[in-house]
């Protein structure tokens, strides 16, 4: 097995076909066809189901299909990082962050950076925080900014920015207080980011106060849209509010205590970081210490 034959199997598995994959990679179809077998022999498994106009991935090929992936991409970026191993202040970052980091603190944390280092280039991995940690393990991203909570076994993390949770949406769902206390907001239409709602479940319980969401969503960004939109009371962290639009939207801070969050960034232990990742990973340190 090696990595043409890897190629080959991932077009044939993303174009559905030997034919439409074939001319995908200006091959003629019997020596794909014939490569394929190959490959089959030589781990023992059938990879494809072969119907008359196209191929359907059997479970063994389901599997490969993933791990192919991952080892086709770990290539390129094995190849990238020792092309520019030599050169401290150019090369590509691949970065892991979550939506609320990504879409509001992140620019103004890298304009002076990118000042600095203007050939230091990103690739941008965004997702929630256990799915960018698992990126992080697989190697696919070199470092992360995550929130708190999460486990940090095998990874070395720096704390960068801890923020309160706070409450956000139109202003008709406040009262005149500066504040507003969980009490409050249990009776309100609640939108929040899915990974909060185990942490304000507890609050409540622990409180005694029946809680029921509008809306339990995937992204942080999808919380301050809904709550912007004036469709309910979004909790959310103070940073998020630079994505806050409507002049009808209230930011009032919760007077009860809630756990606060923190920004991390964070990286796998004793790993090698290519002099421009560690020029970034010392840099945003030093500027987030002002």
């Amino acid at each position: 097995m090696d990595f043409h034959q890897l190629q080959y199997f991932v077009a044939i598995a993303e174009s559905g076909s030997i034919t439409a994959a074939a001319k995908k990679l200006f091959l003629s179809q019997p020596p794909l066809s014939m490569q394929m077998k190959r490959l089959e022999k030589e781990l023992g498994c059938v990879l494809f189901l072969r119907g008359a106009r196209e191929v359907q991935l059997t479970e063994a090929g389901k599997l490969l299909y993933t791990r192919a992936k991952s080892m086709l991409e770990l290539r390129r970026i094995t190849e990238e990082e020792l092309a520019v191993c030599s050169e401290q202040t150019s090369g590509t970052i691949r970065l892991g962050v979550i939506s609320s980091v990504g879409c509001s603190l992140l620019p103004q944390w890298l304009k002076s950076f990118h000042l600095q280092y203007p050939q230091i280039r990103f690739s941008l991995y965004e997702s929630d925080t256990y799915q960018i940690l698992e990126k992080l393990h697989q190697d696919r991203v070199e470092l992360a900014l995550v929130r708190s909570p999460f486990s940090a076994e095998g990874i070395q993390k720096v704390p960068l920015q801890t923020e309160s949770l706070i409450a956000v949406g139109h202003h008709s769902f406040f009262s005149e207080a500066d504040t507003i206390s969980l009490q409050e907001l249990a009776e309100r239409p609640l939108i929040i980011y899915r990974r909060w709602e185990h942490i304000l479940n507890q609050t409540f319980r622990t409180l005694e106060l029946p809680v029921s969401y509008f809306c339990v969503n995937e992204d942080a960004r999808t919380t301050v849209y809904w709550a912007d939109a004036g469709l309910g009371v979004g909790i959310i962290p103070e940073s998020a509010c630079s994505l806050l639009q409507n002049p009808e939207t209230r930011i009032v801070p919760i007077s009860d205590s809630l756990p606060d969050t923190t920004i991390y960034l964070v990286r796998r232990e004793q790993t090698y970081l290519a002099p421009h990742t560690k020029i970034f990973w010392e840099g945003l340190q030093e500027r987030c210490k002002h």
